[in-house]
């Protein structure tokens, strides 16, 4: 038999474990912060794309288009963080009856929340004209990750036009200013 075989010693495993294990706790609060970045980010570009194809559509078409939540994919709902749907709205009622046409649905996956805001009320839909207009609901979309830390939340604001942009951080403090350059907040009396 050979006697030069030798393996890890019990100390030596044990050292090998304790460094993976404080690295790995160091590494962990870097990986959830990335991980809720990168889906607010995501949630926030499906829904920027999803507001500029209601509006294209709503133009190509010559119809009203009407982007909602949705939970059964008939009626719109409250809850932005399912599926999203875009159809042809014959009625304005904001709900896909017979004579209406399911164009899209998405989801969002967000592991988080969006606040709807409107400065005609707090609408849950956003529904665009044959000209591209809003149906008189410009307003913001705050969107928020489930820890509720506002230098990942990131803001859609709409004009009347139709027109989508993203807030910006003007004053570099880290955190989203919205319209009149206040900071956005995802706490739920905050805009």
């Amino acid at each position: 038999m050979n006697k030069n075989i030798r393996g890890f010693s019990l100390l030596e495993l044990t050292i090998v474990i304790a460094i993976v294990a404080v690295t790995a706790y160091l590494a962990a609060p870097s990986f959830n912060q990335w991980r809720n970045k990168h889906n607010v980010e995501t949630a926030v570009s499906t829904l920027m794309d999803a507001i500029n194809f209601t509006r294209y559509t709503a133009i190509e078409t010559d119809s009203t288009i009407t982007l909602c939540p949705t939970k059964d994919r008939q009626t719109c709902s409250s809850d932005w963080q399912g599926a999203i749907m875009i159809f042809k709205d014959l009625d304005k009622n904001r709900t896909l009856d017979q004579q209406d046409e399911l164009i899209r649905v998405e989801t969002l996956n967000l592991d988080g929340f969006i606040k709807s805001e409107s400065w005609f009320g707090s609408n849950r839909y956003l529904q665009m004209t044959p000209n591209g207009l809003t149906n008189n609901q410009n307003g913001r979309y705050t969107i928020c990750p489930k820890n509720g830390d506002d230098q990942l939340a990131r803001q859609i604001i709409i004009n009347r036009r139709g027109k989508a942009r993203l807030a910006k951080d003007w004053n570099q403090d880290g955190i989203i200013d919205g319209n009149k350059g206040n900071p956005i907040s995802c706490s739920n009396n905050a805009a």
